[in-house]
């Protein structure tokens, strides 16, 4: 289930309108690692898009359990060395998953003291939320990734780098677009009986203007230091 999703992202960040929202989380990544130094940086997660082309890191490998990868692995068992990474950048890899506290402790693992820990999710806010949860509530996910951070800082293993929050826009022509690109490009098991449907429904056009429904979406950004 953790592939498919993570597939169904991918996809959507392929089509024009997930294109233009890739190109405002690269634009945060380019941002936060190109003064990144050091021998090997590793991206875990939508190996299709090199997040981490502004990074001077002359080895970058992406993983992944697709074709597009360098490296084919699980996000919670990467076949590395401890303490060999410099940089391990993690795309949208702790919303889908049902581990989020060990996909953390092996990046700590692989990484040398002093690496760095780079991560982007999705906030459990903002009225597409609203739209989306009436048929999919991702709060629980949502908090369980954000609490995953937290007690990996409390641990002592890491120091925070800072947190950074950014809208991303979401369009969307018509409830039509919408069913297509969210109700049916699954990532749960998303068929609507007809009384939930027309509640979606009715959220969503409550949205809709002249040029679509236009929507922005909130996202966290944290970078994580692995402590000396």
């Amino acid at each position: 289930m953790e592939a498919q999703q993570k597939s169904n992202l991918a996809d959507w960040f392929a089509t024009p309108k997930g294109e233009y929202v890739l190109r405002w989380e690269q634009a945060q990544f380019d941002s936060a690692v190109e003064d990144v130094f050091g021998f090997n940086a590793v991206q875990v997660g939508l190996p299709q898009f090199d997040l981490l082309r502004q990074n001077r890191i002359p080895l970058r490998t992406r993983v992944g359990l697709d074709a597009a990868s360098d490296l084919v692995a699980d996000s919670g068992a990467l076949p590395l060395a401890s303490g060999s990474v410099d940089l391990v950048a993690l795309p949208h890899v702790l919303e889908f998953s049902a581990h989020p506290h060990r996909i953390l402790r092996e990046a700590a693992r692989v990484l040398k003291p002093g690496g760095l820990l780079y991560l982007s999710e999705p906030v459990f806010a903002g009225d597409l939320n609203e739209v989306i949860r009436l048929f999919h509530d991702e709060q629980e996910v949502r908090r369980a990734a954000y609490v995953a951070i937290q007690r990996a800082l409390e641990s002592g293993d890491w120091e925070s780098g800072g947190e950074t929050r950014f809208d991303t826009p979401v369009e969307f022509r018509d409830f039509a677009d919408f069913e297509r690109r969210v109700v049916n490009v699954t990532f749960a098991d998303h068929r609507l009986d007809e009384p939930t449907r027309s509640q979606v429904r009715r959220r969503f056009e409550a949205h809709m203007g002249a040029s679509g429904a236009h929507f922005m979406r909130p996202m966290r950004v944290n970078l994580l230091r692995k402590r000396q």
